[in-house]
């Protein structure tokens, strides 16, 4: 079985890359980072920090995931970043993200924040999403 912090990133993955119009204001999601991420786009998201913990949900086993998603935009302003984390949480928040192993129970965002970058003219986005996934083991 797949763990379900694996399955449930690469869903996150999957539903970012189907979606045509976000796909077009970014130069990709990445786990690793690769030296050009921007491509010939002006931004990109990556995963970033991610933890989870054990409990119970209504009575069932459940992990809750805190996923992080960090978007980079080298746009004039914050104005990109901002559309982009919009578009993100639009995407990934409050819905049922498709899991073939690990049985998904609710998803959430719990933080948004724009923020300047230490990297000259880099905006930085900050999405924290919790997913509450039924533990089958």
């Amino acid at each position: 079985m797949t763990a379900p912090d694996v399955e449930l990133q690469g869903a996150i993955f999957a539903a970012v890359e189907a979606n045509a119009e976000l796909m077009a204001l970014i130069g990709g999601i990445y786990d690793s980072v690769p030296e050009d991420p921007y491509g010939a786009a002006t931004a990109y998201v990556s995963f970033g920090p991610s933890t989870f913990n054990l409990g119970e949900f209504e009575c069932l086993r459940a992990e809750e995931h805190v996923v992080q998603l960090d978007v980079w935009s080298k746009a004039v302003g914050r104005v990109e970043c901002k559309d982009i984390c919009h578009r993100l949480k639009r995407l990934l928040g409050e819905v049922d993200l498709p899991l073939s192993e690990n049985a998904f129970v609710r998803g959430r965002l719990v933080l948004g924040r724009i923020l300047p970058d230490p990297a000259d003219g880099v905006s930085h986005g900050v999405l924290q999403f919790n997913y509450d996934l039924e533990d089958l083991t």
